[in-house]
C-alpha cells in the first residue's frame, strides 16, 4: 500500500508527538487520528500512476424549483346585451285607391268645338279655341254653338282632324284621311294641320258619327266689305259638320249633300260630366284610402299600447 507525502508527514508528526506524550494516550490518539484519516478521500497528483482514481463526484446542487407555466387567464367576456323587446305591431295594409273605368279617363279629355259662319263668305269654321272663336265673332262671324266635342291633345285610338281651305272657293273643309288630304291639296286645297283629334273606332266609350256636308250654289250675291253687292251671280262652296241626324235630313232639304263620315266624337257636355264624375271619383278615392289609414294607425297605436304594458309589468 503506497501513501502521499502528505500522508507519511502527519505520519512523523504524530510519531514525534508520541514520543512526547505517554504511550497509552499516544495510542489512543493515534487511533483516533487514523480513524478520522481513514474517513477522509484519498487525493492524488496527477502525477501519480499507483493504479485508477476513484471518481470524483461533484457536489450535489438542489435543482432549481420547477415553476409552473404562467397561463394568461381567460379574457373577461361582457355579458351579452340582449336587445329590448320589440312590438309586434304591424300597420295593415291600405287599399289601393279604385282605378276609374278607361272610357272616364277619356272622355275627361274632350274639349267643345266652337263653330261660327261667316254668312257674308258662306264659310263655317270650327276650332277648339275660345280665343279663335271672339276673333271671328268680332270680324264679323255669326256663332253657331257647339255641335260636337273632340280631343284637342292626341289620345288613345284617335287620329288628328285635319282643316284644309281653299282660296278660290273661300271655303274650308276637315278630314282625317290621309289620301283624301293628299287628293284635296293637289286639287288647290291647302293643308292647315290638324285641329283636333277624333276617334276612328264607331261605338267605343259611346262615340257618335260625325257627318260631313256639302253645299255649291251658284245664285248667291257676293257681299263686299260696306254691303256693295258687286256680282250677283258667283260659285258658293260651304262645308259643314254635325252629328244631330234630324238636322242633318233637314239640312237635305235646304241644298246640302252629304259628304260621308268624317270621324266620331261625343255631344256637348260629354267632357265636363266625364271631369266631374273623374273628380267626385277621386274625392271618394281619397276618402276610402284615408279612413282605412286611420283605421289602421289607430288599431297598430292599439297594439304598442298593450306592448307598453306588458314590459312595464315585467312580462
Amino acid at each position: 500500500m503506497k501513501f502521499s507525502a502528505a500522508f507519511v508527514a502527519v505520519a512523523l508528526g504524530l510519531l514525534q508527538f508520541a514520543a512526547a506524550v505517554p504511550v497509552e494516550e499516544t495510542a489512543a490518539m493515534a487511533e483516533a487520528e487514523l480513524a478520522e484519516l481513514a474517513a477522509l478521500p484519498v487525493y492524488r497528483d496527477r502525477d501519480d500512476d499507483d493504479g485508477p482514481h476513484p471518481p470524483v463526484h461533484p457536489p450535489i446542487v438542489d435543482p432549481p424549483p420547477v415553476r409552473p407555466p404562467v397561463i394568461d387567464p381567460p379574457p373577461i367576456r361582457p355579458p351579452p346585451i340582449r336587445p329590448p323587446p320589440r312590438a309586434n305591431c304591424p300597420l295593415d295594409p291600405v287599399p289601393k285607391p279604385k282605378e276609374p273605368e278607361d272610357c272616364l279617363e277619356l272622355k275627361a279629355q274632350l274639349s267643345d268645338i266652337f263653330v261660327i259662319n261667316y254668312r257674308a263668305k258662306h264659310n263655317h269654321f270650327y276650332t277648339p279655341s275660345a280665343e279663335s272663336r271672339e276673333r271671328g265673332l268680332r270680324a264679323g262671324a255669326t256663332a253657331e254653338g257647339i255641335p260636337f266635342q273632340l280631343f284637342r291633345k292626341p289620345a288613345p285610338g284617335t287620329v288628328p282632324v285635319h282643316r284644309l281651305f281653299h282660296e278660290q272657293r273661300n271655303d274650308h273643309t276637315f278630314s282625317v284621311s290621309k289620301p283624301e288630304i293628299a287628293k284635296l291639296t293637289g286639287e288647290g286645297w291647302k293643308d292647315e294641320g290638324p285641329f283636333a283629334h277624333a276617334l276612328t273606332n264607331p261605338g267605343r266609350c259611346g262615340a257618335m258619327v260625325i257627318k260631313r256636308l256639302y253645299k255649291h250654289a251658284i245664285n248667291q250675291p257676293k257681299i263686299y266689305p260696306g254691303g256693295r253687292a258687286y256680282d250677283n251671280w258667283v260659285n258658293v262652296f260651304n262645308h259643314f259638320m254635325t252629328m244631330d241626324m234630324p238636322y242633318l235630313e233637314k239640312l237635305k232639304t235646304q241644298g246640302w249633300k252629304e259628304d260621308g263620315t268624317m270621324a266620331f266624337g261625343f255631344p256637348p257636355g260629354t267632357g265636363q260630366a266625364a271631369r266631374k264624375e273623374l273628380q267626385e271619383l277621386n274625392q271618394r278615392n281619397r276618402n276610402v284610402v284615408a279612413a282605412a289609414r286611420i283605421k289602421a294607425l289607430k288599431k297598430q297605436n292599439a297594439c304598442l299600447a298593450a306592448f307598453g304594458k306588458r314590459v312595464a309589468a315585467g312580462l
